[in-house]
């Protein structure tokens, strides 16, 4: 199925998404959210968001910081709404890493509950450095492409209603189409992960809506970014056997969540 969106986190070009085999098909302009202020432009464009789990979440004590350590800081998206939450490596999760908050203020098109809300990560080995936003006149790399990468991919969520849910292909990104986005890297696509890399308990969070006091379940998704003959294995073989290619020859198999410099 072939989804199109124009990308409004930053200046780029319209791109096209290829959603995986078996993804819902969108359900409309609108899409349900509870405990979200919500601003349109004149194309029915949602501009703000947040999520009402963001306290719970993002507490001291919270999910994030028990499986991730500290917060380091928060990159902020004033177009969006939609923030990302930056981890420094700790010993047991040895990568930067960058959480979206504010895409699970929406309700995605499904009928299971368990699967209706999500928010995506990102993790960069600690070469690359920690993920951050492109600036004004600076050459794209490895750490400004995962940020912009991860609210780019929640923007497309809630714009087209779509459904985004573990072993997901994703044909595309927001800066160079179905072409890698900068040299020396031939990283084109996404493979969507429950990112259980940062722990087993972590890819599935269970807590109650301030707003309607109904318990909700959030789950987190490693975004791996992917080549194209890595998206095309996937498409020929299904999500597995795409994850076992992955694997292949990484003394950690969690590495198959994080991203590689390729």
């Amino acid at each position: 199925m072939l989804l199109k969106t124009t990308p409004s986190c930053f200046c780029a070009s319209q791109n096209t998404i290829m959603a995986s085999e078996g993804q819902h098909r969108p359900s409309g302009p609108g899409v349900t959210c509870t405990g979200t202020s919500q601003l349109r432009n004149g194309r029915g464009s949602i501009e703000f968001f947040h999520s009402p789990f963001e306290e719970e979440l993002g507490r001291d004590d919270g999910h994030l910081e028990s499986h991730l350590g500290h917060c380091e800081h928060v990159l902020s998206s004033p177009v969006l709404g939609c923030h990302l939450y930056v981890f420094a490596p700790k010993e047991d999760t040895p990568w930067w890493t960058a959480v979206t908050m504010g895409l699970s203020g929406f309700t995605m098109p499904t009928d299971d509950a368990a699967l209706q809300r999500c928010e995506l990560v990102i993790s960069l080995p600690q070469e690359i450095g920690a993920p951050r936003r492109l600036a004004e006149d600076e050459e794209l790399g490895p750490s400004t492409f995962a940020a912009e990468l991860v609210l780019w991919l929640a923007s497309y969520v809630v714009r087209s209603g779509t459904l985004f849910k573990h072993g997901d292909r994703l044909a595309g990104n927001p800066f160079g189409g179905t072409e890698p986005p900068f040299e020396g890297t031939e990283l084109a696509s996404s493979f969507l992960q429950r990112a259980s890399h940062i722990g087993n308990t972590f890819p599935v969070w269970q807590g109650t809506n301030p707003y309607t006091q109904e318990k909700e379940t959030v789950n987190f998704y490693a975004v791996v970014p992917i080549s194209a003959s890595e998206y095309a294995h996937g498409s020929a073989n299904g999500s597995d056997a795409l994850r076992a290619l992955l694997e292949r020859d990484m003394e950690d198999p969690r590495c198959a969540c994080v991203f590689r410099c390729q």
